[in-house]
C-alpha cells in the first residue's frame, strides 16, 4: 500500500507539473485529470486508515463501526421500503 501511494503521489506530482493550462480549460481532459487526483486521494486515504488497524485497541474500534454502518444502511432500506408502501397505503384509504 505504501508503493502505491508513493508511486501515484510521484506520479501525480509529475503530472501536474508537466501539464499545459490550456489542458485544463478542456473538460474531457480536465475530467481525466480530476479523476486521477481522486484515485491518488483515495489510495492515500486507505494507506491512513490501514494503519489503524496495526493498532488492536484501534481495529476494534474500526471494525465495529464499520459494520454499525454497514447494519444502518440495511435498516435504512428496510424502512425506506416501509414508509414507500405506507405512503402508497395512506394515500389509497384517504
Amino acid at each position: 500500500m505504501d508503493v502505491l501511494s508513493a508511486s501515484l503521489n510521484i506520479i501525480s506530482m509529475v503530472l501536474i507539473n508537466q501539464v499545459d493550462p490550456a489542458v485544463f480549460l478542456n473538460p474531457k481532459m480536465k475530467d481525466l485529470i480530476d479523476y486521477f487526483m481522486l484515485l491518488v486521494l483515495t489510495v492515500s486515504w486507505l494507506r491512513f486508515f490501514s494503519y489503524y488497524l496495526v493498532v488492536r485497541s484501534i481495529s476494534k474500534l474500526l471494525l465495529t463501526l464499520i459494520e454499525m454502518i454497514g447494519d444502518t444502511l440495511s435498516f435504512l432500506f428496510i424502512v425506506s421500503c416501509f414508509i414507500l408502501i405506507m405512503s402508497s397505503i395512506f394515500a389509497t384509504l384517504y
